[in-house]
């Protein structure tokens, strides 16, 4: 980190005010609120020779207001707080035009002064950071949230890191590692510099909910073979979060096999919401939301969901819940989905059941077939541990169902299920059994039993079961 005046010669190479921006560590004394980090990165990305200008396509109230199709980075209401605040600090003075020197007209002289805002106040000789610009221009502040400043120390922190190792000259590296030693002992000088009393516990605990963050939305990933040691390629900020599939993942306590096909969901949802990292686990808690309602019970509904976000993505940003309320909407013009309780299965040689898992009589979720255009059987595999995803294929390519119900003169009604093995993904995802044949033979208003054989039994492998009724809206 160079030591030197913002007036003097601030840019050395490798580092260009093209692609950097300065940020002197005097600016992070006393920064302890994420909305008070972001105002001073606006304020100093648009510093020129100690003068804050403001460019006509992004004038001052530009970046804090809802654009079309992006988020603001703060209400005018935080920016007008903080910039009061480093007025009175004295770090900013407001600008007060001058009159025009002799010889130069007053319509010259206007258009030089355009756009100048505030003049940087007296810094002291000090080290400076250099900010990727894309970290503003491609708006990480609004996918980093503003409950904390915890993942922004994390990622200036690379930047302090940045400096360090081009300050032997260009070129500048393509990528770059970083120590837990190194974060800690950056964000424990930034958060000793707030004023407030920090234990070393406190700064543990943002340093990891900062790397944490930072990871998911793919700003640096863990080095394979040292977990304490991180990396970077500048190339990051160029453009938006890259979110880490694994580490949203771990961040929601996804079960690997299970939520595999909505790990992409929870994502697109993230992105097209624009919602803020810090929010990923509400977005995950709607999605099972969703599930739990029966409007996401296979990948035909995924689909129909995926396809739903794509026509999303062209217009203004929804939050995650607006979204899947949307879809749901949807669903619903479309028609009708009554879905039955749930039962359980296991593959056993023979195994039936007449009752759901609350103990309930086994029913259709309506009284007639009449009206219905599809009946369907939901199916998702429960494997124990040990029971692979191919081996549950092959059991259920041994399985057959059958649908039995006690008709008048004593004696049972047989319809057989054709048990077809689904494809990898949706063995612990879901999936569907067309039960059509049921129509016009099944009694829906009486209780039945749904009968497994199988010719290949597994004690490992159990079926969470309920039936779902379509009709199309006429």
């Amino acid at each position: 980190m160079p030591n030197q005046s913002p007036t003097d010669q601030p840019y050395a190479p490798p580092f260009g005010a093209e692609h950097f921006y300065l940020v002197p560590l005097a600016w992070l004394q006393g920064v302890a609120e994420a909305g008070d980090l972001d105002v001073r990165d606006l304020l100093l990305s648009n510093v020129v020779a100690g003068q804050v200008i403001f460019a006509d396509s992004h004038d001052e109230q530009a970046w804090h207001q809802d654009e079309a199709a992006v988020r603001p980075f703060f209400t005018r209401r935080t920016y007008e707080r903080y910039r009061k605040a480093l007025l009175a600090r004295g770090l900013l003075r407001k600008y007060q035009p001058s009159p025009p020197p002799v010889g130069v007209s007053k319509a010259i002289w206007r258009d030089l002064q355009r756009g100048i805002k505030y003049l940087v106040g007296d810094w002291p000789s000090t080290p400076w950071l250099y900010r990727p610009r894309g970290y503003l221009t491609q708006r990480w502040p609004v996918w980093l949230g503003n409950t904390d400043v915890a993942s922004r120390w994390v990622l200036l922190a690379l930047c302090a890191e940045l400096g360090r190792l081009a300050s032997s000259g260009p070129p500048l590296p393509t990528a770059m590692s970083i120590s837990w030693r190194q974060l800690y002992t950056f964000v424990e000088t930034l958060a000793n510099a707030t004023g407030a009393t920090v234990s070393p516990a406190m700064v543990n605990t943002q340093l990891r909910k900062g790397i944490q963050e930072v990871l998911i939305l793919g700003a640096m990933t863990t080095v394979t073979d040292d977990s304490s040691r991180y990396t970077m390629t500048l190339t990051t900020f160029a453009q938006p979060p890259q979110w880490s599939l694994p580490a949203i993942a771990q961040r929601c306590k996804m079960d690997p096999a299970q939520d595999a096909l909505l790990l992409p969901l929870v994502r697109d949802l993230m992105q097209i919401g624009w919602e803020p990292v810090t929010r990923l686990p509400r977005v995950w808690n709607a999605v099972q939301d969703v599930r739990r309602s029966a409007a996401l019970l296979d990948e035909s509904d995924l689909l129909d969901l995926q396809k739903f976000l794509r026509i999303q993505r062209t217009g203004p940003p929804l939050r995650h819940d607006h979204l899947l309320q949307a879809f749901c909407r949807h669903q619903q013009r479309a028609g009708t989905r009554l879905v039955g309780d749930r039962f359980l299965l296991m593959a056993q040689e023979i195994m039936v059941a007449a009752a759901t898992i609350d103990g309930a009589p086994l029913l259709m979720p309506a009284a007639t077939a009449h009206g219905v255009d599809a009946t369907q059987l939901w199916l998702r595999c429960l494997r124990a541990e040990g029971l692979s995803v191919a081996a549950a294929q092959e059991i259920l390519a041994q399985t057959q169902l059958i649908i039995s119900q006690e008709q008048a003169d004593g004696l049972p009604l047989l319809i057989p299920l054709p048990c077809h093995p689904p494809q990898p993904l949706s063995i612990d995802f879901g999936f569907v059994l067309r039960a059509n044949q049921l129509h016009g033979r099944l009694d829906y208003s009486r209780p039945f039993e749904v009968i497994l054989r199988c010719r290949r039994p597994d004690p490992r492998l159990q079926l969470d079961c309920r039936f779902r009724l379509l009709r199309q809206r006429g």
